[in-house]
């Protein structure tokens, strides 16, 4: 190997281990951690959380009509209970009258009450 060769092989050698070197360095003594950001819903109207802690109450693969859904009085039903990607216990419901079907589902927020997300939209 030539003199050139291995000088320009030992330069190349000594960049990378001086750049890896300081992307490994620690950050400053007065980095401080950002604490998580708390989510918080937007409230309901009571219509919708009424509906929500109704439909919360029904039993998986119970079908039922009820006066106050989103869609006035329609026939509900409860397809399946899930966890959401924030944990939160879900039930997935179908609504629907004579004109509109709505897909979508009530889950229990970490506060403990009940909302309603529509699918549909």
């Amino acid at each position: 190997m030539s003199l050139t060769l291995r000088a320009g092989f030992g330069l190349a050698l000594a960049t990378a281990v001086v750049v890896l070197a300081g992307c490994s360095a620690p950050r400053g003594l007065q980095h401080e951690v950002t604490p998580p950001e708390v989510v918080r819903d937007a409230p309901q109207a009571s219509d919708a959380r009424n509906f929500a802690e109704a439909a919360a109450g029904l039993e998986v693969g119970t079908t039922t009509v009820m006066n106050e859904t989103p869609l006035g009085v329609a026939q509900v039903q409860v397809e399946r209970a899930f966890k959401n990607a924030l944990g939160e216990a879900c039930r997935r419901v179908v609504v629907k009258n004579n004109e509109t079907q709505r897909r979508g589902a009530v889950c229990q927020g970490a506060d403990g009450v009940w909302r309603y997300v529509d699918a549909s939209l």
